[in-house]
């Protein structure tokens, strides 16, 4: 087995920043049509109080279920387009606003947002649809809770495809531990474990915060190199790109309706996610030496920020060595961040083909 250590995982992150410390603004040609896909009357809207909260969960088709985790700072609505290409397939669709993102309500205390509360929530939402097992297709921070649920209800959640976050063995220390003792100080993580100044510059201008996060992060942007995502002088937004133009993946039409969503929830929610990565890695120490059973498969774009993280490039391909039935991991070419969103077809299809070859 390949091991990398933590410590090496980061320890590059320095160099790595102040490689791309200056943004660039140049555009880029052409890489993708893919414009968002408009909603489709097929689409259900669920609001109902589970698990102590309501919930928002949109649910379409019929059949063997996939379920879709969004992450950060994402909706529901981000599946979409895979959501109708497992529907063509024959299988049913859940996609849920996650706790305390969209229309799903939050909680106040920013621990209870670790991935054993989110899998309570998923664990709810499948109960109230009747569904006894699904596979899990998740995509950054939703696959913290993605990976877990497969780790510890394999009786429910019987596969996962992973987007642009790998398994990573459970290790000595939490990722914020990790980042507050190695990590650069400019760096987006550390700054997003913060309370506080994250919450008000996003909510003072959440649509210049979106518009530059969802940029930054996509192969739209100029240069090849994943971006460092820094903050300057103690705000992000200063030290993220702006687009020339409109966005393709994410156009102003769809960006509105995001910036809406995050006017009525705010931002804290969304960052209190973050803010409980260290109390989610203490309660599955109970776990720690358990790895993931079921099918699994990651998919990454080669210009995922993720990629750019030292050592991340060895851990993508370990995991068909690391995980009793991982895969190898699918890579795409051109393709930052929002894989799902940048190149919808083309990912539709590799989570079809997943579901097919792991639940028939």
């Amino acid at each position: 087995m390949l091991v990398i250590s933590r410590k090496a995982f980061l320890a590059g992150l320095g160099a790595a920043a102040a490689a791309a410390a200056m943004p660039s603004f140049a555009q880029e040609a052409a890489t993708t049509s893919a414009r968002p896909i408009e909603e489709q009357p097929a689409f259900k809207h669920h609001h109902e109080r589970l698990n102590g909260r309501q919930q928002h969960f949109v649910t379409a088709g019929a059949g063997k279920a996939v379920l879709f985790l969004h992450g950060f700072p994402d909706l529901w609505r981000t599946w979409r387009a895979q959501m109708r290409a497992v529907v063509d397939a024959g299988y049913m669709a859940i996609a849920p606003d996650l706790r305390g993102f969209g229309e799903t309500e939050g909680v106040a205390d920013p621990q209870s947002y670790t991935s054993v509360d989110v899998m309570g929530d998923l664990i709810a939402i499948l109960d109230h649809l009747g569904v006894a097992q699904v596979t899990v297709v998740a995509h950054d921070w939703g696959t913290n809770a993605g990976w877990a649920a497969v780790q510890l209800r394999p009786d429910r959640f019987v596969g996962i495809m992973a987007v642009s976050v790998p398994w990573l063995p459970h290790g000595d220390r939490s990722l914020p531990q990790i980042l507050r003792e190695e990590a650069p100080a400019e760096y987006y993580l550390p700054w997003f474990l913060t309370e506080g100044p994250p919450d008000a510059e996003f909510n003072a201008d959440p649509e210049t915060f979106l518009r530059r996060i969802f940029f930054t992060n996509s192969a739209e942007r100029s240069g090849d190199a994943p971006p460092a995502m820094l903050t300057i002088g103690g705000s992000l937004i200063v030290g993220l790109e702006e687009p020339p133009g409109e966005m393709r993946f994410l156009p102003n039409d769809e960006l509105a309706i995001y910036v809406e969503a995050f006017r009525k929830s705010g931002a804290t929610s969304a960052f209190n996610a973050y803010r409980s990565l260290h109390r989610s890695w203490e309660l599955m120490a109970a776990w720690s030496d358990f790895v993931p059973a079921v099918p699994a498969r990651t998919i990454v774009g080669d210009k995922d920020l993720v990629v750019g993280m030292p050592g991340m490039r060895d851990v993508f391909a370990a995991q068909h060595d690391w995980l009793p039935q991982g895969q190898p991991t699918i890579w795409i070419g051109n393709c930052g961040h929002f894989a799902q969103m940048e190149q919808p077809d083309e990912v539709s299809r590799h989570v079809v083909d997943f579901v097919r070859e792991t639940r028939g």
